[in-house]
């Protein structure tokens, strides 16, 4: 099933026809695939972050260690990212999805940004590993609703700013 559809109408915007619909499956065969709706929506948001994680590690490891968190940065806040809500990170459309969801839906979130914010962190070599992962943290959060932001608002000029 593409996780990116998840991007799009949140986990819980679709129903369990449509997501089968996605996978290619029929609605009667959903429980012989997974045990349960949130099943399915936990093994979604998990490849959609593992996904994530390769692009942002596919976009900075052929460079030198001093431009990978400028460069991401520069991609994350970027119009193509911010319009693009399918492919682009799952972070901003998800994360309050996940707050409604099960207390394991909620671990395994956690988990899975926890790579995220580890990521981010190699970014900042020089720094102590604790203080690296406070500002990975600090800037990961900002970034993820810079882009919420921009994408809830109808008004070109204030979602650009806001980038």
């Amino acid at each position: 099933m593409p996780p990116m559809r998840f991007g799009k109408a949140g986990a819980h915007g679709m129903s369990v026809a449509d997501l089968m619909k996605l996978a290619g499956l029929t609605h009667g065969g959903f429980y012989s695939h997974f045990e349960s709706r949130e099943a399915l929506v936990i093994d979604a948001f998990t490849l959609a972050m593992d996904r994530t994680v390769a692009q942002w590690t596919g976009l900075t490891k052929a460079m030198p260690v001093e431009q990978r968190l400028r460069v991401f940065v520069a991609s994350y806040l970027s119009p193509k990212h911010r319009d693009d809500r399918a492919q682009g990170c799952v972070l901003p459309a998800l994360g309050t999805d996940i707050a409604r969801s099960s207390k394991q839906a909620q671990r395994i979130f956690a988990r899975k940004l926890d790579e995220m914010i580890g990521v981010v962190a190699g970014f900042h070599p020089g720094k102590p590993p604790e203080q690296a992962r406070q500002i990975a943290t600090a800037a990961l959060a900002t970034m993820m609703g810079s882009i919420a932001l921009a994408r809830a608002v109808g008004d070109d000029r204030l979602l650009d700013e806001i980038l």
